[in-house]
């Protein structure tokens, strides 16, 4: 089943193969993830519908408390998004915004609906809470314009981490996740460091830009103009090769930009695939990887550099119990599944 807006009616519902499976009766919908979508009603509320059609508004779930409802305008609007899916990975829980008597609370949904707070003293102040595994990041709204600062909460014990003085923290399927700290001296560049959030230590040295580690590899700067390079969890350069930018490997394989050219390596460093695209995507778990000519074009790739879809205007892989591709071509909207069969 697919999330899908009604024409006529301008609401959402899910779409079969060939026929609405749940009839368009929702302000918006999002995707099924882990037996469950988020949903939104006409008036504001939100909840969680089962593949059975049925919906459980949040406030039975939490227990009598009141969610937040989505308001463009208010600083307090919150948006249920549900389970998802980050990193290729589905989220063990779905986080919920309440009202406890004019004082906002966090709480977390696991996949059996069962609600459990957070604990006020480490979140009363949270601008936003995003989980990942047994982990929480905590995002708050500093003191300068525009800017915010993240913690790290661990959900297993209960406990903060990381205080919540950093610029950013990009999470990982693997242990070693990368934090950033604010610049205060604008001449100090090297503010990307590895952390392993299994053994709650850093990794020794500061770069001018890392990413976390994926299929056992990080990759970092170490020069505002310098290379990148892929590294072991010894910070040691893992292959004989520096690029002028890199991304995270993904199913065994990682896009590498050098001079005007654009390819993937594999896990031994290998050029895998030599492309003649500005932009790479990582693959997804079915082989498949959106692929971008220029600002205008894109395709959808298999894993031997072919296109399968071509031409697009816009591309995005949606993740989820339904995994399926979101395209525009020629001006028109399309839903595509993982075999590239066209929905709708």
């Amino acid at each position: 089943m697919y999330p899908r807006k009604d024409d006529d009616s301008g609401l959402y519902g899910y779409w079969g193969r060939d026929s609405w499976a749940i009839h368009p009766q929702f302000d918006y919908a999002c995707s099924f993830a882990s037996g469950y979508a988020a949903v939104r009603q006409v008036d504001g509320r939100s909840g969680l519908i089962g593949k059975d059609g049925m919906c459980l508004l949040l406030e039975n779930i939490c227990g009598g408390r009141t969610p937040l409802l989505a308001d463009r305008s208010s600083p307090n609007s919150f948006y249920f998004t549900g389970f998802g899916y980050f990193d290729s990975q589905p989220l063990r829980y779905a986080v919920v915004s309440t009202d406890d008597h004019g004082r906002r609370e966090w709480g977390l949904i696991d996949t059996s609906l069962a609600y459990r707070p957070l604990p006020d003293k480490v979140f009363s102040e949270a601008l936003s809470v995003i989980p990942y595994g047994e982990y929480v990041v905590i995002v708050r709204a500093s003191g300068r314009r525009h800017e915010s600062s993240c913690g790290l909460f661990n959900l297993r014990d209960m406990r903060l981490d990381l205080p919540v003085d950093y610029s950013d923290i990009y999470p990982s399927r693997e242990s070693i996740w990368v934090v950033s700290r604010p610049i205060g001296d604008p001449q100090e560049t090297r503010r990307f460091a590895f952390y392993d959030v299994s053994k709650r230590e850093f990794l020794p040295g500061r770069f001018f830009y890392a990413l976390p580690f994926s299929c056992g590899f990080g990759s970092i700067s170490e020069e505002r103009d310098g290379g990148s390079y892929f590294v072991d969890e010894g910070l040691r350069p893992a292959f004989d090769a520096e690029f002028d930018d890199v991304r995270r490997f993904s199913f065994g394989l990682a896009a590498v930009y050098k001079g005007d050219d654009a390819g993937y390596i594999d896990t031994t460093g290998r050029m895998r695939l030599l492309l003649p695209y500005d932009e790479l995507k990582p693959f997804n778990e079915f082989g498949l990887a959106i692929a971008h000519r220029d600002e205008r074009e894109r395709d959808i790739i298999d894993r031997e550099g072919r296109a399968r879809l071509a031409g697009l205007e816009v591309a995005d892989f949606r993740e989820g119990d339904f995994p399926y591709f979101e395209v525009t071509k020629d001006g028109e909207d399309h839903l595509f599944d993982i075999d590239l069969n066209r929905v709708f």
